[in-house]
């Protein structure tokens, strides 16, 4: 994620699942996600020796939700992620979603396709 950016996931399968970030070394946070729950996971940097090291924090929905509401962006920067069964990623913008799909505009280089 970049600096004062923000993302909303909707999770569709309740269960144990491990977030995970990047740098010279791989942050994990563990989390057990029970469906209709609202959670707010902080990404951050610390220092490492060469470059940041990733820094993940599950934090209490009222301070989440006054973080993530205080965070404004530009429509550039209002791009969803899909991650698909087989691992793959789509960029897209979602449109909206019922119990069955979830509707959305196909993305690529942030142009619509």
């Amino acid at each position: 994620m970049d600096n004062r950016t923000k993302k909303e996931i909707h999770i569709k399968k309740a269960g144990s699942y491990v977030l995970w970030a990047r740098t010279e070394v791989k942050e994990e946070l563990p989390i057990d996600i029970e469906l209709g729950k609202v959670y707010y996971i902080r990404c951050g940097v610390s220092m490492g020796v060469f470059v940041g090291r990733p820094v993940l924090d599950l934090v209490e929905n009222a301070i989440g939700k006054d973080e993530f509401s205080s965070i404004h962006l530009r429509k550039v920067d209002c791009v969803d992620i899909i991650a698909t069964s087989d691992g793959r990623m789509i960029d897209c913008i979602i449109d909206g979603e019922d119990a069955e799909y979830i509707y959305y505009t196909f993305l690529e280089n942030k142009k619509e396709v």
